[in-house]
């Protein structure tokens, strides 16, 4: 048996929202809603019915309202499709349910890059900035130099031309600095 049903939803702005749908559920009391049991070791089961989906996505449903958006369409999602929402954690959020077919919007993506970029150089600003004040305090030029080009090159990667010449994901990711892990 399936523990985990794999659902993705479209919310009426164009989010697409990736649910792990539980048929499985170890719990000390009946948890209300469609749950059989519990067993002799206290499961809890209910069967991936459409009508089963629908009563959990309502509850979801409550939670995006509080946020102006309203559950516009759900699947199941196949294995390939659930792996997609698993990897590439940058850019998931730019993932689209179009016409049955998962893709990244590769616009969204790279508002994304940008962003995860701006947050992995900020601290490293953070330490140039003391370097180069130190630099600055110490009257050594080629110091100074030193720190203000680290900077420069910091603030470069976020306007790199490449980000915006990717035509897909994994080259956007390839832009992304050795050191950051996907």
């Amino acid at each position: 048996m399936s523990v985990e049903v794999y659902i993705g939803v479209t919310l009426s702005d164009g989010f697409f929202v990736h649910v792990a749908f539980q048929t499985v559920l170890r719990a000390p009391k009946h948890p209300g809603g469609p749950w059989n049991g519990p067993n002799d070791l206290g499961i809890f089961t209910r069967e991936a019915t459409d009508a089963n989906i629908e009563y959990e996505l309502s509850r979801a449903a409550r939670a995006w309202q509080k946020d102006g958006r309203t559950l516009v369409s759900w699947r199941r999602l196949t294995e390939a499709e659930h792996d997609l929402c698993g990897s590439h954690r940058y850019y998931r959020n730019a993932l689209e349910d179009v016409s049955g077919q998962l893709k990244h919007n590769m616009t969204k993506a790279r508002v994304l890059h940008r962003e995860a970029l701006n947050h992995i150089n900020g601290g490293k600003l953070l330490t140039l900035d003391r370097v180069l004040v130190d630099a600055m305090l110490g009257g050594k030029k080629e110091d100074i130099d030193s720190a203000a080009a680290a900077r420069k090159a910091l603030r470069d990667r976020v306007i790199d031309p490449a980000i915006d010449a990717a035509q897909t994901i994994e080259e956007l990711s390839a832009l992304l600095p050795l050191e950051t892990t996907i």
